[in-house]
C-alpha cells in the first residue's frame, strides 16, 4: 500500500496540447499521469484531453473537468504541469478559486510539491504560469515576425484562394493553388463564362453550389469585387424572363479549369 499523502483519493486528468505544439500529442501527458496516481494511490475518474490554446478559458474540456469537479467526489485536479492549466495568471487563479470551493487540490506530475491554495504554492504556481504567459507571447511575437518575413519575400500566409478569375491569377498567384498534387485546388472561371451562367438563367447561389462547386459567398464577394455583381443579377432575372416567355438562352463558353475547395474570395 502506498504511504502517500493522497492514498485513497480521487482524481479527474486533464492534458492538454496547444495548436501551435506541432507534432505533440496528449498521449505522454496522460501516461505520466496515470503513473503517478498508481504509485500515489489515486482512483481517476476521468481523463480529459484537448487540444487547445490556453490563452483564454474558453476551452471545452476544461469546462467538463470543471463541471465534474463541482459534481463533488474530486479530491485532485492533475494536469502534467502549469501551462497545461493556463498560460495566464488571472485565468488560474480562477481554476484555483472554483477547484478550491469543491474542496479539490490541483496538483502537477512535474512538481508534486506546489499546492496552489497555501500561501507558499500559490506564489510558485503564479510564478510557472507567468513565465508560461511570457513564452505564448514570445511566441505570438516570433509568428507574427515569422508571418510578415514571409509576406515580404512574396509568400502568402493563410488559406488558399477556392475561386479565381483567370485574368486575376498572376496577381495572386501566392494565393492560387493548382498543383495536382494539392488536397484542394483553386477553381479558375473566366470571368465571360461566368456571366454566361447568368446569361442562362443560373442565380449566383445556383451557380456557385451546383455548377461551380464553390460557397455562394466567395462567388457573389468576387463578382461585388469586380464591380458586376448586380449585372450578373440583372442578366440572370431577364433570362429567367426570356425562359418564361419561351425564348433560349446561351450557353456556357467554358467549364472551369480546375475544381476547388473554400476559401476567400478576392
Amino acid at each position: 500500500m502506498s504511504d502517500s499523502p493522497y492514498n485513497g483519493m480521487t482524481a479527474v486528468l486533464y492534458a492538454r496540447v496547444s495548436t501551435d505544439d506541432k507534432g505533440q500529442t496528449t498521449e505522454s501527458q496522460v501516461r505520466e499521469m496515470k503513473k503517478w496516481c498508481e504509485a500515489n494511490g489515486v482512483e481517476i475518474l476521468g481523463i480529459y484531453q484537448e487540444e487547445q490554446s490556453a490563452k483564454d478559458l474558453d476551452r471545452h474540456e476544461l469546462d467538463s473537468v470543471l463541471g465534474r469537479i463541482a459534481r463533488g467526489g474530486v479530491n485532485i485536479l492533475l494536469a502534467w504541469s502549469e501551462s497545461r492549466l493556463s498560460r495566464d495568471t488571472k485565468d488560474m487563479e480562477y481554476i484555483v478559486a472554483q477547484t478550491n470551493q469543491y474542496h479539490t487540490v490541483i496538483r502537477y506530475v512535474t512538481n508534486s510539491a506546489t499546492a496552489p491554495e497555501d500561501a507558499n504554492g500559490k506564489l510558485l504556481n503564479n510564478i510557472g504560469t507567468w513565465q508560461a504567459q511570457v513564452e505564448r507571447e514570445k511566441l505570438s511575437i516570433n509568428t507574427k515576425n515569422g508571418m510578415l518575413t514571409a509576406k515580404l519575400d512574396g509568400k502568402h500566409c493563410g488559406r488558399m484562394l477556392a475561386f479565381c478569375f483567370s485574368h486575376r491569377v498572376a496577381e495572386n498567384r501566392p494565393m492560387v493553388q493548382t498543383s495536382p498534387d494539392a488536397k484542394k485546388r483553386t477553381v479558375i472561371m473566366s470571368l465571360d463564362s461566368v456571366m454566361d451562367l447568368a446569361r442562362q438563367g443560373y442565380t449566383v447561389n445556383y451557380a456557385a453550389k451546383m455548377i461551380i462547386g464553390i460557397d455562394p459567398k466567395t462567388l457573389r464577394n468576387a463578382l461585388k469585387k469586380e464591380g458586376v455583381l448586380e449585372e450578373y443579377e440583372n442578366l440572370s432575372e431577364m433570362a429567367r424572363l426570356r425562359r418564361e416567355q419561351g425564348v433560349a438562352g446561351t450557353r456556357v463558353s467554358e467549364p472551369p479549369e480546375t475544381t476547388g475547395t473554400r476559401g476567400d474570395a478576392l
